[in-house]
């Protein structure tokens, strides 16, 4: 299976020779059976023809949905003309403009920094899933979707992120406010050295803290792998697996890592795709040797 990897963001430059890109983060996540291609869409590299690859997912990114970056009205065309019989996965900023492009809205959390790692009650079970009933992953925005959109089922959530992870009925797509990912390692760098104004360093003691724990980003992983086979739907959820939120999870404190933006109200944007194939980071079976890349790899808070 061919993936077009939506690079839209890097890790910020002081991590830049530590860890890979996000990109790679991605298609180490997906292993060893996909043919994955990484393209920079925040440097404006796009695939040449989307119908040559099976599926598509997108990354996350320090940008917003509302940032006034043409770069970002170009990706939510793109998304739109997908072919919706193919699958598309969205990551974190991912699943934030895949909500706008949709028909949903995003916005700053009243909440705050969503930081460190979070547990999701699974509300509704789908059958590519494993039957468990939470998960715990690294969680890492400012960002979230407040209302999903209208074609679209919420799978999982918690009291800081109702929207964890959204399925769509109109098209074969999926979306994950958090990132499975982030290695441990990379997501504690992260969040030790994150600067911004608003962060309370309480808060990111108790997000450092919160990775003692284990997350189950490798699971999450089995999780992606199985939708972009199963033919059944996102959206489509096992029989009597529909599951309401615990009062635990609601009621839980959540540890809040680095993306940001400002909010926004769902758009529609038509602005072409700009394609530079020459430009493009891609590799073969996406465990395989690092990725060259052409474009900056700076990038980030």
């Amino acid at each position: 299976m061919k993936i077009a990897i939506l690079e839209a963001g890097a890790p910020p430059e002081r991590l830049s020779d530590r860890f890979p890109g996000y990109g790679r983060m991605a298609a180490d996540l997906l292993g060893p059976a996909y043919d994955c291609t990484v393209f920079r869409v925040n440097q404006d590299v796009w695939p040449a023809n989307s119908v040559a690859y099976d599926a598509t997912l997108v990354t996350g990114s320090p940008a917003g949905v509302s940032d006034s970056l043409p770069w970002i009205a170009t990706l939510i065309a793109y998304l739109r003309r997908l072919d919706p019989n193919k699958p598309l996965v969205g990551l974190c900023f991912g699943h934030q403009v895949m909500a706008d492009a949709f028909g949903g809205r995003v916005e700053r959390s009243p909440k705050g920094w969503g930081l460190g790692l979070h547990a999701y009650d699974i509300y509704h079970a789908a059958a590519w899933m494993d039957g468990e009933g939470r998960i715990a992953a690294p969680a890492i925005h400012q960002d979230h979707v407040a209302a999903a959109p209208p074609a679209s089922r919420t799978l999982a959530g918690n009291a800081f992120t109702p929207h964890g992870i959204i399925a769509y009925a109109d098209r074969r797509a999926l979306s994950f406010q958090f990132h499975p990912e982030f290695a441990v390692a990379y997501a504690r760098a992260l969040i030790a050295d994150h600067r911004p104004d608003d962060l309370d360093e309480t808060l990111r003691a108790q997000a450092l803290a919160s990775f003692d724990a284990p997350g189950d980003g490798a699971r999450i992983g089995e999780w992606i792998q199985r939708f972009l086979t199963d033919r059944t739907g996102a959206d489509q959820v096992n029989s009597g697996d529909s599951l309401s939120p615990s009062k635990h999870a609601l009621d839980e404190d959540w540890t809040t890592l680095h993306e940001h933006g400002n909010s926004s109200e769902s758009r529609m944007l038509t602005r072409p795709p700009i394609t530079s194939p020459e430009g493009r980071t891609a590799f073969r079976s996406c465990t395989g040797s690092a990725p060259t890349y052409r474009g900056s790899k700076t990038g980030g808070p």
